[in-house]
């Protein structure tokens, strides 16, 4: 029996796969969040993986031969994951490690959370964990580790608009200068990358009309 392929592209709606390999679940719960119905990319997320970073990229680089992730056409390998109490050195591997396979690190410091709170307020203090949880949940009181967080997604472009500054304040120049900001995020880095596939599907769907 034929079995259609799963990548091939309807020429009035160009699809592109966004794999997401996450070490937590309030990662997998944020970017699931993102899923659109009628949407021209397809966000595959797969279950959270190894706490280390150098694991977690490393499973990442085998999801995206398994899923036949073509970063060169248009496809986008996201791996997100915490600087929190990891080794500088696994982290700084990882992130050589990524850079060869075309990999976007969305890399949180402290934590996930610290994004999360970036949504709602400006974070100018360094946090530790147990902060950063406490931040999130006194904005977003019904806040947990697999709460639905759609919601947040309406305060999307205030967190990314937060995040940059954070970034160019302290005059980062990529991921790996994060590694010792605290508070800092590169997510925004992942979700522009989405935003201008998105709008680059757009343009060649307009075009094939």
């Amino acid at each position: 029996m034929h079995r259609p392929n799963p990548r091939r592209v309807d020429s009035r709606a160009p699809r592109n796969i966004v794999l997401v390999v996450v070490e937590g679940e309030t990662e997998r719960n944020y970017f699931n969040s993102m899923k659109e119905r009628d949407s021209n990319i397809r966000i595959v997320l797969v279950k959270p993986g190894p706490a280390d970073p150098v694991r977690l990229v490393e499973a990442c680089v085998d999801h995206m031969k398994d899923r036949d992730v073509d970063t060169d056409g248009g496809d986008l390998a996201i791996c997100a994951f915490d600087v929190d109490e990891n080794p500088p050195e696994r982290i700084a591997r990882a992130l050589q490690l990524a850079e060869v396979h075309g990999i976007i690190i969305a890399l949180s410091n402290p934590c996930f959370e610290l994004w999360l709170t970036l949504h709602y307020e400006e974070v100018h203090r360094s946090v530790d964990r147990r902060e950063a949880a406490a931040m999130i949940k006194r904005r977003y009181p019904k806040y947990t580790k697999t709460c639905d967080l759609k919601p947040m997604l309406a305060h999307r472009a205030a967190a990314m608009r937060r995040s940059r500054a954070i970034m160019n304040l302290a005059g980062a120049t990529d991921v790996t200068d994060l590694v010792g900001i605290n508070p800092s995020s590169s997510m925004h880095l992942a979700l522009e990358a989405i935003d201008k596939l998105k709008e680059r599907n757009r343009g060649k769907r307009g075009s094939c009309r």
